[in-house]
């Protein structure tokens, strides 16, 4: 068992030591990981970190690739364990879209809620009771209407500016 962090604007990776490591069995991505086959690849989409049962403040997206880690033994496989790649969503997206001209970018789930995006006070509206006002079908139903009826790609223009969507 290890776990190997690299944090954002660092040199090194930091091996985290056998003391400071936590049971995450009962976590979802875990879960799913059991019920992967030899090869299969599994992703856990977008949600808060958790460190010791507590939730990241500031909140922390974190998006997940779990591949099984097995061996064929005498025609038999044996699931050695997974490997699990934790990837800091916002830090990602912000190395994707080189935003240099500083513009907002919002990722938007199926309900219309902010799981991404670079005003970061608006995220996790459907996992954060405080912040549920944030939603696009509330902020602009009629943007969300068009999305609605052009759910693949489109373009909105609206008083605050041109709004591009892909799904």
């Amino acid at each position: 068992i290890i776990r190997v962090d690299y944090p954002h604007g660092s040199e090194h990776p930091f091996v985290v030591p056998p003391e400071q490591l936590q049971n995450k069995s009962h976590r979802d991505y875990f879960l799913i990981g059991q019920k992967l086959t030899s090869n299969q690849v599994g992703y856990v989409g977008i949600d808060l970190e958790y460190e010791h049962t507590k939730l990241i403040i500031p909140y922390k997206a974190g998006f997940r690739i779990i591949y099984p880690i097995d061996k064929k033994n005498e025609g038999n496989i044996q699931r050695l364990g997974y490997f699990i790649a934790n990837l800091d969503v916002l830090q990602l997206i912000d190395d994707i879209t080189q935003n240099t001209q500083q513009l907002p970018v919002h990722f938007i789930n199926q309900q219309g809620f902010y799981v991404l995006s670079s005003e970061q006070y608006k995220l996790f509206g459907h996992l954060i009771d405080e912040r549920q006002n944030f939603q696009l079908t509330k902020e602009n139903p009629e943007m969300w209407r068009q999305i609605q009826a052009q759910p693949h790609s489109g373009a909105y223009l609206a008083k605050e500016g041109l709004y591009v969507y892909q799904s």
